[in-house]
C-alpha cells in the first residue's frame, strides 16, 4: 500500500513540475517578444537621414530606455528563471501573479516607444516611463513573495528577497526625482545602477542581523 501511495504522490509531483516548466516556458516566450519589440523603434530610425551624431542627439531618450528598458526586462527575466527553478508546486495564485508581472512587462515597449515621439519631453511622458518601470519591479516582488512560499527548502531566505526590492525602491525615487525636477530628463533612472552596491550591503546586514540573532533553545 506504501508502495502505490508513494508512487502516486511522485506522479503528482511530477504533474506540478510540468505546470511550473510550462509557466515558465510561456514566460520566456512572452519576455522574448517583449525584448525584441524594444528594438524595433530604433529599427525605423536608421532610416532616418543625417548623421550618426544628429541621431543620437535628436532620439537620446529613446536610446537611454531603451537600454534601462532591456536592462530591467534581462535582469527581471534571470531572476525569474532562478526562482523558479527551486518550486515544484504551480498554484493559480502564483500563474496570475506571473500573469500580472508580464502584463508590466509587455507594456513597456509602448512607453518606451512614447519617449521617441512628440510627446518624449514632456514630463507626463517620463514620469510615465518611469512608473512603467517601477510597475515591473513592484510585480515582481509581489511574484518572488508568492514563489517564496512554495520553495522545496527551509522557507524564504530574507538575504536574497531584499535583492528585489533594492530596485524598486531606487525606481521609486528617480520616479518623484523626474516629476519634481523635469530638467534632469531621465538621469535619475541612472539610481538603478546603484542596485548591485545597495543589495549587497542590505544582504549583508541581514545576514549580520541573522548572525547575531541567538539559536533557539532545543529543549524548548
Amino acid at each position: 500500500m506504501s508502495t502505490v501511495s508513494d508512487r502516486r504522490h511522485e506522479d503528482d509531483r511530477e504533474v506540478e513540475r510540468a505546470a511550473v516548466e510550462r509557466l515558465m516556458l510561456f514566460t520566456d516566450a512572452v519576455v522574448a517578444i517583449a525584448i525584441t519589440l524594444l528594438v524595433l523603434p530604433l529599427v525605423d530610425l536608421a532610416r532616418e537621414d543625417g548623421s550618426i551624431g544628429d541621431l543620437w542627439r535628436d532620439n537620446r531618450g529613446q536610446f537611454v530606455a531603451f537600454g534601462v528598458s532591456f536592462l530591467v526586462i534581462a535582469k527581471l527575466w534571470a531572476a525569474h528563471h532562478s526562482r523558479m527553478r527551486s518550486i515544484s508546486r504551480c498554484p493559480g495564485q502564483l500563474v496570475w501573479c506571473d500573469m500580472l508581472w508580464l502584463a508590466t512587462i509587455v507594456f513597456l515597449p509602448f512607453t518606451t516607444e512614447l519617449l521617441g515621439g512628440p510627446r518624449g519631453d514632456e514630463t507626463s511622458t517620463r514620469v510615465m516611463y518611469v512608473g512603467s518601470v517601477l510597475a515591473c519591479t513592484l510585480a515582481f516582488d509581489l511574484l518572488e513573495w508568492v514563489a517564496s512560499q512554495l520553495r522545496d527548502d527551509d522557507g524564504p531566505d530574507r538575504a536574497v528577497f531584499v535583492e528585489g526590492w533594492v530596485p524598486s525602491v531606487l525606481t521609486a525615487i528617480a520616479l518623484v526625482v523626474v516629476a519634481v525636477a523635469p530638467a534632469l530628463g531621465l538621469w535619475p533612472m541612472a539610481l538603478l545602477m546603484l542596485s548591485g552596491p545597495v543589495t549587497g550591503l542590505a544582504q549583508r546586514w541581514v545576514l549580520r542581523r541573522r548572525g547575531s540573532q541567538p539559536d533557539p533553545d532545543p529543549g524548548s
